[in-house]
């Protein structure tokens, strides 16, 4: 008997971590991979101690090789995924909140300039979106030619230049070549698709505005977010659940900056 179990006592000891394995695979939630992992160490173990008696007949034990190299194979593939995919999903993440953090810039640049004209921001796309397009709103324009020895204050004392203020077109004027040459080059510009988060399908984010009061002093506020629902809707949640979503401005604080800077 001493014999027995010290020829098989790690055997043994195998087939039954295997099992435990197995057991708590499935009563405490853990993934696919852990609980393939646990039934393959048990099922190999279990193979080894027949083989070890002589139970297994050659063709039986042929048969049992072929299942057990399927398996690892099948194992393989799937720890290959498993690196794979995460590695494949930071590459998508960071592509497309590149593109989404430019796409709140220029909206947030609009924002600002429809609270520039109407004293408030508005909560519409479609609002806003007639308002860049098809609105004039005014702009300050110096008139006359300024020496380079003279400050403005000081040319505009001596009556060499005057300030105007005109209605012009909101659009060249928002995204001037300044603006559109210090914005990111990789990501394309069409003001039209602005409301809508790429790759989501034709969703838009999500606009708010409003009032709040802040140091018993009332702030027009904004917000825009990009629901990661929507930005990664073809990609496995278990990826993006945890993380926060792209943003500018807030409903809680008076600040236009994005979540990002």
């Amino acid at each position: 008997m001493r014999y027995f179990f010290g020829k098989y006592a790690w055997v043994i000891f195998w087939c039954l971590l295997s099992l435990v394995l197995l057991i708590l695979a499935f009563t405490s939630r853990q993934n696919a991979f852990f609980k393939i992992g646990a039934a393959s160490s048990l099922f190999a173990s279990l193979v080894y101690l027949l083989n070890s008696f002589d139970v297994l007949t050659k063709p039986l034990r042929i048969v049992v090789s072929l299942v057990l190299a399927l398996g690892v194979a099948g194992i393989t593939s799937l720890d290959y995924k498993s690196i794979k995919e995460p590695v494949e999903f930071e590459n998508v993440k960071d592509k497309r909140f590149e593109q989404v953090v430019q796409y709140l810039k220029d909206i947030r640049a609009m924002q600002l300039a429809y609270k520039s004209a109407n004293g408030v921001f508005t909560k519409n796309f479609d609002t806003l979106m007639s308002f860049v397009k098809y609105d004039s709103m005014p702009f300050v324009r110096m008139v006359g030619d300024r020496p380079d020895t003279l400050s403005e204050m000081d040319a505009l004392k001596m009556g060499l230049i005057s300030r105007d203020t005109i209605l012009e077109p909101v659009f060249p004027n928002l995204f001037t070549d300044k603006y559109m040459s210090e914005r990111n080059p990789r990501v394309p510009f069409n003001v039209d698709s602005l409301p809508y988060i790429p790759f989501s399908g034709g969703k838009m984010y999500d606009m708010d505005a409003g009032e709040i009061v802040k140091n018993n002093v009332p702030v027009k506020v904004f917000q825009v977010v990009a629901p990661n629902e929507a930005l990664f809707k073809d990609q496995k949640k278990r990826y993006y659940e945890d993380l926060k979503n792209m943003q500018v401005g807030s409903m809680v604080d008076p600040t236009t900056s994005g979540n990002w800077e």
